[in-house]
C-alpha cells in the first residue's frame, strides 16, 4: 500500500488490520501524471464509509430506506440546482462509492446527471474534466486541491462523519467551503 506519512499513521491502526510491512511511505505518485481538461462538469462524489458495507448484502427496499440514499437522491432531485446546471449548461457527474454501485439504477436522475460506478477509468476521466468537486471527505479533494479546482464540501446532519471531519476541525484543513445543510449547499452553488 502506497501512502503519505500521516496516511500510513492512520492505516496502522487497528481497524485496518495492516502492519507496518504493507505500508510503503511514497507520496503520492498518481498527482505525476495527472491532468486538467475543466469542462462544464460537477463532479459529486460521497466519501466511501465504512458503514456502507452494510448495504453490500442488502436488498434495495432497505438502501431506498436508508439516509444516505434520501440525502443524496434529494441533491440530484433538486429542482434549484438542475435548473441552474441546465441555465449554465453543466452536467452533473456522480461517481458512486464501490460498496453502494449496484444501486445506481435507484436514483431517480434527469439527463442532466450521470451516475459512474467507481473505476479506476471513470475517476481519472471525471476528476479531469470537472470543474468543481463536491464530496464530504472523499481523497478526490486532494487531487482537485493539487489542480487548484474548487471544492465544496457537504457534510449532511443523519450521516455518520469521522472525527477528525467535524465542524471546527474541518474548518482549518478544508479546501474550501463548508455545508451541513442541503439549502444552504443548494444557494451556494446556485
Amino acid at each position: 500500500f502506497c501512502a503519505s506519512e500521516k496516511e500510513k499513521e492512520h492505516l496502522l491502526k487497528d481497524i485496518y488490520d495492516y502492519d507496518e510491512s504493507m505500508i510503503k511511505v511514497t507520496g503520492y505518485p498518481m498527482l505525476d501524471a495527472i491532468t486538467s481538461k475543466k469542462e462544464k462538469l460537477i463532479l459529486i462524489a460521497p466519501g466511501d464509509r465504512r458503514n456502507f458495507c452494510i448495504y453490500e448484502n442488502s436488498d434495495y427496499y432497505r438502501f431506498s430506506d436508508s439516509k444516505f440514499f434520501k440525502l443524496y437522491n434529494a441533491i440530484l432531485t433538486d429542482n434549484k440546482f438542475l435548473s441552474q446546471c441546465k441555465k449554465h449548461n453543466y452536467k452533473i457527474a456522480v461517481l458512486m462509492p464501490p460498496a453502494i454501485e449496484k444501486y445506481i439504477k435507484m436514483f431517480h436522475c434527469d439527463e442532466t446527471v450521470t451516475l459512474y460506478p467507481c473505476t479506476e477509468q471513470n475517476e481519472t476521466s471525471l476528476v479531469s474534466r470537472a470543474a468543481v468537486l463536491l464530496t464530504d471527505y472523499s481523497e478526490l479533494q486532494y487531487r482537485f486541491a493539487y489542480m487548484n479546482k474548487p471544492v465544496i464540501y457537504y457534510f449532511p446532519s443523519g450521516l455518520p462523519t469521522p472525527p477528525e471531519y467535524r465542524n471546527e476541525k474541518i474548518s482549518r484543513n478544508a479546501f474550501g467551503e463548508i455545508f451541513f445543510d442541503h439549502d444552504k449547499l443548494i444557494d451556494f452553488i446556485c
